[in-house]
């Protein structure tokens, strides 16, 4: 599954970021991503705690430039 790569295009693009979405450009079913892919749930939730700390950080004005 080439999920790093869709997770990285999509927080680019300030898409919204859950299996939903992130099974759609795979051409699968949100099932198929828990039964198939267990391992990539825990890459999805990590992304969206990333971008909503940073849209957190960003209201806040305290985004840390890495």
């Amino acid at each position: 599954m080439g999920s790093p790569n869709i997770l990285k295009v999509m927080a680019e693009k300030k898409k919204k970021i859950n299996v939903s979405q992130v099974a759609k450009p795979l051409g699968i079913s949100n099932s198929a991503i828990y039964k198939f892919y267990p391992d990539k749930i825990n890459d999805i939730q990590t992304s969206q705690e990333r971008k909503k700390f940073k849209a957190e950080s960003i209201t806040l004005g305290t985004e840390i430039e890495k």
